[in-house]
This record gives C-alpha cells, sequence and structure tokens, in this order.
C-alpha cells in the first residue's frame, strides 16, 4: 500500500500533462482567390483575424469560416472575438473597430498634425482601441476620441484598455514604453550591451511586456520587480523575437534560429525555457511534412494555441493553428523530492524481487 502512495506523489510532483493532446489546423491559405493573411486569434483561439491580399478586412471562426467585414486590412481581435480593429482606405488611411451589434467605425484620420491612422489592439471589451496616426500614436475611447501618446508606435493594449505598450524615441535611443492611465509613459530599457528595444505586447493586468532588443535581435520579458531579462535563444548570436504572451504573462511566444541560422518558431515559460513549437507538435505524433513553421502572429488566452505563418507542403504560403499540451512545471525545488522517491520504488522493487519464491509458481 505504501508503494502505491509513493507512486501517486511522484506522479502528482511530475506535474505530468501527458493527457492533453496537441492538434495543429492549416487554415484556409486564400479568400476570394487572394492570399489570406492572419492577424490575431481570440482569447480561446476559435476566431481568427485577418484579410486578403485584395483588402477585404475579414474575421474568420471555426464554426462560421469567413465573414467580410469590410474593406480594410484586420490586424487584431477582442478576447471575445466580438470586436475586430485595423485600417481601411479612405482619401487618408483611417483606423476601424468594427462591432457585431455596429459594423465598421472609423476612428479618425487626423490628430494634433498627425494624420493618417491604423489601429493594432483592442481591449478584451472593445472599449478602448490603441494604434498609430502619422508620427505618433493613439489610444480611442468613444467617449474621449483619439488621444495622442506622445510615442512614436503603440503595439498592444492590456485586457481593461488602461496600459499601452510600445516604441518611442527615448533620449538614449528607440525604446521600448509601458504607458499607464496614472503614470504616463515609462521607459523599459535595454538588454545589456543593446541599444534599442521594441515591446510587442502586454499581458492582461498590464504588469508582463514582451518583445525583442537590439540592433541584434534579442527577445525579452519585462516585469516591474526584474526589469528586462533575456529569453535564452539557442546561442549567444542568434536572433530571436517575442511577439505575444498569455493573459497570466507566464507563456512566450515567438520567433528565434539555430546556431545554423534556421528559423523556427518557439513557446517559452520559465520552467521550460524556449522551446521549438515544430518539435513538439512532431514529439506529440502530428506529421508536418513538407511543412516550414515561421512567425507566430497571436496566442491565445491561455499561452496553449498559437497562431502562426508558414509554408505547406505545396509551397504555398499558410497560416496555421497549433494547440499545445500544457509544459509540465515542475518546480526545481521537487527534482530532489522526485529522485529520493523514484530511488526508494526502485529499491523496493528490487527487494520484493529478491524475496520472492519462484517455488511456489
Amino acid at each position: 500500500m505504501w508503494r502505491f502512495t509513493l507512486c501517486m506523489l511522484l506522479v502528482t510532483l511530475s506535474g505530468s500533462s501527458a493527457s492533453a493532446q496537441a492538434t495543429f489546423f492549416p487554415l484556409p491559405v486564400e479568400y476570394g482567390g487572394s492570399v489570406f493573411t492572419a492577424t490575431g486569434i481570440s482569447a480561446d483561439g476559435n476566431v481568427i483575424a485577418g484579410h486578403s491580399a485584395g483588402a477585404d478586412a475579414l474575421r474568420w471562426s471555426s464554426g462560421g469560416g469567413f465573414e467580410v467585414l469590410g474593406t480594410g486590412l484586420s490586424s487584431a481581435v477582442s478576447s471575445d472575438g466580438s470586436s475586430v480593429v485595423g485600417g481601411f482606405f479612405n482619401v487618408t488611411p483611417e483606423a476601424f473597430l468594427w462591432t457585431e451589434s455596429g459594423g465598421m467605425l472609423g476612428l479618425g484620420m487626423s490628430l494634433g498634425g498627425h494624420a493618417g491612422s491604423s489601429a493594432t489592439d483592442v481591449s478584451d471589451n472593445g472599449s478602448v482601441v490603441v494604434g498609430n496616426i502619422g508620427l505618433t500614436s493613439f489610444r480611442w475611447t468613444a467617449s474621449s476620441g483619439l488621444v495622442d501618446l506622445n510615442a512614436a508606435s503603440a503595439a498592444a493594449v492590456s485586457a481593461d484598455g488602461s496600459t499601452v505598450v510600445g516604441t518611442h524615441a527615448a533620449p538614449h535611443g528607440t525604446e521600448a514604453y509601458r504607458w499607464t492611465q496614472s503614470g504616463g509613459i515609462a521607459n523599459l530599457g535595454f538588454l545589456p550591451g543593446q541599444t534599442q528595444s521594441f515591446a510587442r505586447d502586454v499581458s492582461a493586468d498590464g504588469s508582463v511586456v514582451v518583445g525583442h532588443s537590439g540592433p541584434g535581435a534579442m527577445p525579452f520579458r519585462w516585469t516591474d520587480g526584474l526589469g528586462m531579462v533575456a529569453l535564452d535563444t539557442p546561442c549567444l548570436v542568434c536572433n530571436g523575437y517575442a511577439i505575444g504572451v498569455s493573459s497570466d504573462g507566464s507563456i512566450v511566444v515567438g520567433g528565434s534560429e539555430t546556431s545554423a541560422g534556421v528559423g523556427f518558431p518557439f513557446i517559452w515559460d520559465e520552467i521550460n525555457g524556449m522551446r521549438d513549437i515544430r518539435q513538439i507538435l512532431v514529439d506529440e505524433g502530428i506529421d508536418l511534412s513538407g511543412w516550414t513553421l515561421g512567425m507566430p502572429t497571436g496566442v491565445s488566452a491561455d499561452g496553449l494555441t498559437i497562431l502562426g505563418a508558414g509554408t505547406n507542403p505545396s509551397g504555398i504560403q499558410n497560416y496555421w493553428v497549433a494547440s499545445l499540451p500544457p509544459p509540465i512545471s515542475v518546480p526545481t525545488s521537487n527534482w530532489f523530492l522526485m529522485s529520493l522517491l523514484a530511488l526508494l520504488l526502485a529499491a523496493t522493487g528490487f527487494q520484493a524481487f529478491q524475496s520472492t519464491d519462484f517455488r511456489s509458481a
């Protein structure tokens, strides 16, 4: 009985994720005879924002297929999939917000002498939109309209719309920033030896920012407590870009390269480090013969459903959605205990073998 208890404790400590199944789903290659580009994914991974090469702003869902939102380029979708943002073509380019209830709404084309706008992200409920206009960036709500953030670009917004991240021209060079309603712009700095940084995404509560630092490309994860920390790439000179982060900030996705210069999409977490998404899928039994997986372009709230670019076996650009099993989460402090338990089990098994009376068989 006590050996059974040891076994159960060992399984509990190991944090096994073997029950989860990985999936790989190629999205439609084109819409209306034009190549389809996928740019954003909902929290549950079931709704995709994108556009055709013919400038059809599109929303795609696993249950309903394509829906044409209007003429323009979609860039992001809200958490529940009900709102899509991007830019459409007028005399001057204009940011738009599309909602299921109201259709496509232009957000304005000019702000303080800047002209030509495009939206890059939207809050969870669709009430806050961020984007770029001319040489500056904006934050939009229905009550305030376009508000200048006084920064070169806005890349992403937190779930409640109170935190915006992006890049601006700081005194020491191009630098990632984090803007909050209460504190305005705060510079995030650079990785050691670097002189540039670019923020690409932010966690739901605004506390975790991901991006890359240059002039090379080194992926980073920033928190208020630790500051900017590099995500280890396969080699010191391997380029890498952090593109998206899970809702709780614990999982990061992006693209990196091997020491041979071969690019691969990655998923990162603090316990397992950087892992090749393609290799995870292959190890889970998925046949990716002929496929080249490129840079992720979005990630679900739990960090396990990833939207990415790629080339299919026919050599055609083809975006894909992959769902991965949860990463094995064994705290470092548990490894010694797990090893000790394994030794105990092995020892008791050997003693049982020695004491077996084979003559009674």
